[in-house]
């Protein structure tokens, strides 16, 4: 999964501590139509020993991320608020 932003414990939002849970979509404007204003989309993707949460606001990441939901243990979507996508680690 090729995403260039990803939280950072990803802990934190696997467990409820910050943004919110959002119906899991392949389509990526049905997906954004969950959001809140200012908020960004992302999935938490389970590889089995850790966790990794990044962002899909771009439709090319949210393809990237659709093709890995299905080696996931689990898969999850969540909006996370402006300020805290200001913390994300970029590469």
């Amino acid at each position: 999964m090729a995403l260039g932003e990803f939280y950072n414990p990803p802990s934190d939002v696997v467990e409820g501590r910050v943004g919110r849970q959002v119906v899991l979509s392949r389509n990526h404007q049905e997906a954004l139509g969950q959001l809140g204003l200012g908020d960004h989309l992302y999935i938490g993707l389970d590889r089995g020993n850790f966790w990794a949460v990044g962002c899909i606001d771009d439709p090319r990441e949210f393809d990237a991320a659709c093709q890995a939901i299905d080696q996931a243990a689990d898969t999850r979507m969540y909006a996370l608020p402006d300020e805290v996508h200001q913390r994300v680690v970029r590469r």
